[in-house]
């Protein structure tokens, strides 16, 4: 425009000069005209000067407005700057846990090598007095054919006959005696042992379906959030598109302001897809350490549930009853107690088959309960998985037609791509895991079914055991029933060896996955700032 206007003045100054070489060669009136043509050319000149100078005026607005939106940029890369400082300073807190954590399983291994090592100690003391245990059963063994020897040679006289007689069954029935609370004692301590052993698996249960149901809920509320953050996105899309049909106007937020605003909610978005895959993961490693103890306990856990529903449906008829008699009136009193007492009887004895039918079922129910709660989640997540891998694509291949279309920037589009490209590899080892669970469970259906049909047969062969059963067992047989408890005993610091390490691996598991976001957080924000403000906000 410059230019311009200066080249405009120099014609007019080159006219000007020539006018007035023809003013002194024309005539008088010729000068006049001249006159009259300068005055003409004066007042354009002014025009084009008031002209250049409104467009100067523009030009500085411009100016003004473009070093704005500069100071703007200025102040977001210097907050990208201080966000990026202080994720390095909690990356290096966090290594340092780390480093912590690693030290403290590092003395976990040493304590459990130190236990497995004292177990196999154990194991070698128990087989020792296992053999003293037999060795004691030959030689009683041998001093009873001692002992008929000496009977057979006894029995010439007949006084010491009758005493050796009385005082043998005297002997009998002290081991009798013996063996039967020895017995009592074992059967007891076996009992408090289930007992506390399906305790310690109903309450390990609950622990599991709770976590099942709290990580389910948490998959909702990011799916809720998730859907409030489009319905923000699509808002904003209709008002930049009413601002691009009617044009900026008014005191509302201008064509930039939105754009800059929606790709804002955009990255809220990414982060919101980011933990809902997050939440899946968790939601899917929590149902397969539900399923893993339950196909460890199934037996024992089934056990309890029926036992517990047994003893509902009995205290439910005990408060039926008493209601029954409150309600009875005063003459019948007497009658009516033993009459509902021969009733509830009969039909406590007809109904046992249906009652403990009845408990299965509603343990199974209970055992199939995680499982329901698991697949009603997915059902309602699989959309919204579905959404993801939709978006993630194309932010693929729309990254691939601007790297094709614009070289220049293949830097930015791979920093724009990297993270989608992580999302769709977090989404596989989703599914992939799905498919696992999937196949976990239908094999446990299977060992179910199987359990069902060999307990008719393990039932036959416990009553089986049970009859040939002699109370009059010496005192060998305490030993041998005090052996089983000890390898209860033993199996079950087993299986709490197994959970620990099962959770150190768990954490361990958790720790590695931590570390990787971490890592993949900082290679984006790196890139960010390698880029610079500018490419990444129009990028």
């Amino acid at each position: 425009m410059r230019l311009r206007a200066s080249s405009r003045l120099l014609q007019q100054t080159v006219l000007l000069q020539q006018l007035k070489q023809q003013q002194h060669e024309l005539l008088p009136k010729a000068a006049a005209e001249a006159l009259e043509g300068m005055k003409l050319l004066q007042q354009q000149q002014q025009q084009q000067i008031a002209i250049w100078q409104q467009q100067e005026e523009a030009s500085e607005a411009f100016l003004n407005k473009l070093r704005a939106s500069a100071e703007e940029l200025v102040s977001r890369a210097v907050s990208f700057e201080s966000r990026r400082t202080a994720a390095q300073q909690k990356l290096q807190q966090l290594e340092e846990k780390r480093f912590a954590l690693q030290q403290q399983l590092e003395s976990c291994l040493a304590e459990i090598g130190e236990a497995k090592e004292s177990l196999r100690a154990a194991h070698a003391a128990e087989e020792r007095l296992h053999l003293e245990v037999q060795q004691e059963q030959s030689s009683s063994k041998k001093l009873e054919k001692r002992q008929q020897q000496q009977q057979q040679q006894w029995s010439q006289a007949r006084g010491s006959l009758l005493l050796f007689q009385q005082a043998a069954i005297d002997a009998a029935a002290a081991q009798r005696e013996a063996a039967e609370v020895s017995a009592a004692v074992a059967d007891a301590d076996a009992k408090e042992l289930e007992n506390s052993l399906q305790t310690l698996v109903c309450r390990h249960f609950a622990f599991e379906k709770n976590r099942v149901q709290q990580q389910a809920a948490v998959l909702r509320q990011c799916m809720h959030s998730l859907d409030q953050q489009q319905q923000q996105l699509l808002l904003l899309q209709q008002q930049r598109e009413e601002i691009q049909r009617e044009g900026e106007g008014g005191d509302g937020l201008t064509d930039y302001e939105i754009q800059l605003e929606q790709e804002e909610q955009q990255q809220q978005l990414l982060l919101l897809q980011k933990q809902f895959i997050k939440t899946s993961q968790r939601l899917g490693l929590a149902f397969e350490e539900s399923q893993g103890f339950l196909q460890a306990h199934a037996d024992t856990l089934q056990e309890a549930l029926q036992q517990q529903q047994l003893m509902l449906r009995h205290k439910q008829q005990q408060q039926q009853q008493q209601h029954n008699a409150s309600l009875s009136t005063a003459g019948s009193a007497a009658a009516a107690p033993a009459a509902a007492a021969a009733a509830a009887a009969a039909g406590g004895v007809a109904e046992n088959p249906q009652e403990q039918q009845e408990a299965e079922e509603a343990a199974r129910a209970a055992l199939r309960e995680i499982a329901a709660v698991y697949m009603q989640v997915q059902q309602e997540a699989q959309p919204y998985l579905q959404a993801i891998q939709a978006r993630m694509s194309e932010a693929r291949m729309s990254a691939a037609a601007a790297a094709a279309t614009y070289p220049c920037e293949n830097d930015a589009a791979a920093a724009a791509t990297a993270y989608p490209v992580k999302m769709m590899l977090l989404l596989q080892q989703q599914q992939q895991q799905q498919q696992q669970q999937q196949q976990q469970q239908q094999q446990q259906q299977q060992q179910q079914q199987q359990q069902q049909q060999e307990e008719p047969a393990s039932a036959l062969g416990v009553s089986a055991s049970a009859a040939t059963y002699d109370p009059c067992e010496n005192d060998a047989a305490a030993a041998a029933t005090a052996y089983p408890v000890k390898m209860m005993l033993l199996l079950q610091q087993q299986q709490q060896q197994q959970q620990q390490q099962q959770q150190q691996q768990q954490q361990q598991r958790q720790q590695q996955q931590q570390q990787q976001q971490q890592q993949q957080f900082a290679s984006v924000m790196r890139s960010i700032t390698m880029d610079g403000p500018g490419e990444c906000i129009y990028s």
